[in-house]
């Protein structure tokens, strides 16, 4: 029986040929040049917003940054909330503090109409 010499066994044959060939393709001029003037170029084209959510995706996949924007956007979103709410309570308190001074002595201070509430 003849077993071939390679230690895997079933190794077809020519494959330390098909190893050894190299394709040797010729680089044209300047190419590492254009290259890079393309590179510039796609650059320079694209909007300034377009690199900020790029470098924005790019910083979102790190924990630490990630971590800290959920965390930014929360106090920022509890803080818009309760603004809001201490308008709205302002409002509400005062409507009823007219209404309680007209309850009162409707002559002295005539009612403001209630505003309308959200």
């Amino acid at each position: 029986m003849n077993e071939p010499d390679h230690p895997i066994k079933g190794r077809p044959e020519g494959l330390d040929d098909l190893q050894l060939w190299k394709v040797e393709v010729p680089i044209p001029p300047r190419f590492q040049a254009e290259v890079w003037q393309k590179i510039a170029a796609s650059q320079a084209q694209r909007p300034v917003w377009n690199r900020w959510v790029e470098w924005l995706e790019l910083a979102l996949l790190r924990p630490q940054f990630a971590a800290a924007l959920i965390l930014l956007a929360g106090i920022t979103g509890g803080g818009l909330a309760q603004y809001k709410v201490h308008q709205v309570n302002a409002r509400s308190f005062r409507a009823l503090e007219a209404q309680y001074v007209a309850s009162i002595d409707p002559y002295a201070h005539p009612a403001k109409p209630a505003m309308n509430m959200p």
